[in-house]
């Protein structure tokens, strides 16, 4: 219970949060962190608002294990978004190069969340039609949404079938064999990428 902070015969155990980033050594010796790492940084940041903010606790590692996915998500991608922030780079006090490739790697990321606000779209819309109609199962559902906003090569019902295994977990912990497979279906689809320079 004290990990939690709540009083324990006149002790009060106060929050500490640990943020674990890869850092990379610069020429003099001195610890440098690259964009994805600030930007994990500010995310972790909003968890650690979360424990401030919620008072009701399960006796588990988190003590929220309780709140939906959405509720403990939220206000991290709130905090996160302070990396698109216009006085980020003065505040970095970078210089004229680092300033472009900081630049470039806020365009790298917002790409990467248009793709990923398309995939729950379409996701929330599969689940509304499916729980809509007891008859319709998700691939009729995903029909349907492609008949109506041509969702084909933009959005294929293999990218968004992952968001569906989150209940499943919740219900069903042993489920999580289904990890393994997702894990090596991103492996499968970053290895593409790796040839490629940002």
């Amino acid at each position: 219970g004290i990990r939690n902070r709540t009083d324990a015969a006149g002790v009060e155990q106060q929050p500490v949060a640990y943020v674990s980033c890869r850092f990379n050594r610069a020429g003099s010796g001195a610890g440098c962190i690259n964009f994805q790492n600030v930007h994990s940084l500010f995310h972790e940041f909003g968890h650690a608002v979360n424990h401030l903010l919620i008072r009701r606790r399960l006796p588990s590692e988190s003590g929220l294990d309780y709140l939906p996915l959405e509720r403990l998500e939220n206000l991290s991608m709130w905090f996160e978004k302070w990396v698109y922030h216009p006085v980020l780079t003065e505040f970095l006090d970078l210089g004229s190069d680092e300033s472009r490739g900081l630049a470039f790697a806020q365009q790298v990321k917002l790409l990467e969340y248009r793709r990923t606000h398309l995939e729950r779209g379409v996701t929330a819309a599969i689940d509304l039609l499916v729980h809509g109609d007891p008859r319709m199962g998700v691939r009729e559902a995903y029909a349907q949404l492609d008949d109506r906003y041509e969702l084909a090569g933009r959005c294929d019902l293999g990218d968004v079938l992952g968001s569906f295994t989150w209940p499943m977990f919740q219900a069903n912990p042993g489920a999580y064999f289904a990890y393994l497979w997702g894990a090596a279906d991103s492996a499968a689809r970053f290895a593409p990428l790796r040839t490629l320079a940002l």
